[in-house]
């Protein structure tokens, strides 16, 4: 039962524009409960990381894939652009939700996402046997 009570919970909307993510464990200094960046992603070049503006930025792998995503990737030349309905199956859909994970605080969540709703649907069996 203790166990139950430790488990938090994360709102995760990987959206057109933006990927949102809404929880009372977000790494931040507690302002608030939500945290976004940009739905931008392209390949990275190595499995290296580089400090464009004199900052880290982060790498995500899906599948030995690695990518810069959100504001790490605004400088990239070769931007990727995945607007369609069934997005959520390719690898740049799960660096997005890797990337929003990494604005929770460690622990064990219940994840609430969704898809648009023209989508939802036909469509959300699919999403959770991807995410899972």
């Amino acid at each position: 039962m203790n166990q139950k009570r430790n488990i938090k919970i994360a709102g995760i909307d990987v959206g057109f524009g933006d990927v949102k993510i809404v929880s009372n464990s977000i790494k931040n200094d507690g302002k608030n409960n939500m945290s976004k960046f940009p739905t931008i992603i392209a390949p990275a070049k190595d499995s290296f990381g580089f400090k464009p503006d004199g900052k880290d930025v982060v790498q995500i792998n899906v599948d030995n894939n690695y990518y810069h995503v959100g504001d790490d990737a605004r400088k990239a030349t070769d931007l990727l652009e995945l607007r369609y309905a069934t997005w959520y199956e390719e690898d740049e859909y799960l660096a997005f939700y890797q990337k929003a994970l990494l604005a929770l605080q460690p622990g064990a969540y219940i994840i609430v996402t969704g898809l648009p709703v023209a989508e939802y649907g036909s469509h959300k069996k699919d999403l959770q046997k991807r995410l899972c």
